[in-house]
């Protein structure tokens, strides 16, 4: 494949890189040039398409190289790595998985797409994309007596709490309900004497077991509810949607990030509707099928 596009994958040894790695063996315009790790990771040196399981492939598990020859990156690692790759990686496309990430990575996020684009989301698959279009949707046409709670559940060895994708989701309440995501989340109870006011959006976080995500958006009303549930049994699901991506953004000169919160280009923080005035090459990851603009300046949402 000597046009193929040449992918490092950042997190390489953890649950969803090793799956980036295996999904990468069926693509015909991709292969796996980097895998890498943590400093002192004790995978380093040996071959990532064996510890995937899928036979050698002759690309040894080793740290960020900053010189890397490669097209693309797809990060799916932990807060402190991704902020070392922002820091020392090659400047090259970017597709980010890795949640519970703060405003550094979002400042070096700017950053980076002031010389190339990336794409980040807290969850590629196609239900969680589809339901966050249902949550605003429903938030929007409920009266506020429905008040909005979330629920997450996951397996013992996740991190952070509550997940990217209940984030995600909160902040598609609180769209759908033209309020700040950040000024009526409540992330946790704990220590509360006091009634919960209206227009809160809460959150709960259970962690045991194998759970590889299920994610519940309740709108509690007087005599009825509407519950809205998202359960996922395969982590290909999230690796799947993000697997195209590379391709896309590859020849891209200018970026965008895209998250939940927030849109960027360059450093100004601009909506949707501005960025299509503006002009660009917008790619739309609501309901993962990717839909080309063909506008007048490269960008990526």
């Amino acid at each position: 494949m000597a046009d193929a596009l040449r992918v490092a994958v950042h997190g390489a040894a953890g649950r969803m890189g090793l799956r980036i790695i295996h999904e990468l063996q069926s693509t015909s315009n991709m292969v796996l040039a980097a895998a890498w790790e943590a400093p002192n990771h004790p995978e380093l040196g040996s071959d990532a398409g064996k510890f995937a399981g899928v036979g050698p492939l002759g690309v040894a598990f080793s740290e960020i190289d900053p010189e890397a020859d490669v097209d693309a990156i797809i990060d799916f690692s932990l807060p402190d790595g991704m902020n070392r790759l922002l820091e020392i990686g090659p400047k090259k496309p970017l597709i980010g998985g890795t949640t519970g990430i703060g405003e550094r990575e979002w400042k070096k996020l700017e950053e980076w797409t002031r010389e190339v684009p990336a794409i980040w989301s807290a969850n590629y698959s196609l239900g969680i994309n589809i339901l966050r279009s249902i949550v605003e949707f429903s938030a929007s046409r409920l009266p506020e007596n429905f008040v909005a709670e979330l629920f997450d559940l996951h397996h013992g060895r996740k991190l952070d709490a509550p997940s990217g994708t209940a984030r995600l989701l909160g902040q598609a309440v609180a769209k759908g309900r033209e309020k700040v995501f950040d000024d009526v989340a409540k992330l946790s109870r704990e220590g509360t004497k006091s009634p919960r006011h209206q227009e809160e959006i809460g959150f709960a976080a259970l962690r045991g077991g194998d759970v590889t995500g299920e994610h519940t958006v309740f709108f509690l009303g007087e005599g009825e509810r509407l519950e809205l549930t998202h359960r996922a049994t395969d982590r290909g699901i999230f690796v799947r949607g993000a697997i195209p991506l590379p391709s896309l953004a590859d020849g891209q000169t200018t970026g965008t990030v895209r998250h939940r919160r927030r849109a960027f280009s360059g450093w100004k923080r601009i909506d949707r509707k501005s960025l299509e005035t503006m002009g660009g090459t917008v790619f739309d990851l609501r309901a993962m099928t990717v839909r080309f603009q063909v506008l007048t300046r490269p960008s990526i949402l």
